[in-house]
């Protein structure tokens, strides 16, 4: 994975949010959700000594709250095989290298919005459609302080 460490975190929270997001049962293998730097050996011992590190930490809180949220909001999981459960918004903004999409809960009521920025370079006033006019609540940013705050953004509204 390209870039220094920060970027190589933020990459790896970009990936596991939009695994938890997409469709589909979820896979988390071994030491996945610590980020452990090298491949699983089953020879050897979880390297559990990487929660000492803070960019570890902050990735292991991520992974607990995506399995939270998961839990929490039906539209994560309860059409995970349903092609009513999934719609995108934009797939293709490719000069922003931004995607985001909806997952709804079965009776449709109860929707989440998902945006990925797949780029380093922050998206201030970002927009996209919604299918109901109001405001939204975020629920998880994987830029958060509590998970790994960018550099650039520290400081910034």
């Amino acid at each position: 994975m390209p870039g220094d460490d920060w970027q190589k975190f933020a990459n790896a929270r970009l990936f596991l949010s939009y695994m938890f997001a997409h469709p589909g049962k979820k896979l988390l293998f071994m030491t996945s959700d610590i980020a452990q730097w090298d491949e699983w050996d089953s020879r050897g011992s979880l390297n559990w000594g990487l929660l000492e590190q803070d960019m570890n930490q902050k990735f292991h809180l991520l992974a607990r709250d995506l399995l939270f949220l998961y839990k929490k909001y039906p539209a994560f999981h309860e059409q995970d095989f349903n092609p009513r459960g999934f719609e995108w918004i934009d797939f293709s903004d490719v000069d922003q290298s931004v995607i985001s999409f909806l997952r709804w809960s079965k009776d449709h009521k109860d929707l989440l919005v998902f945006t990925f920025n797949m780029t380093p370079v922050p998206r201030y006033f970002y927009r996209i459609g919604v299918p109901y006019a109001g405001f939204y609540d975020e629920i998880l940013n994987s830029d958060a302080r509590e998970y790994g705050e960018a550099p650039q953004a520290i400081g910034a509204g």
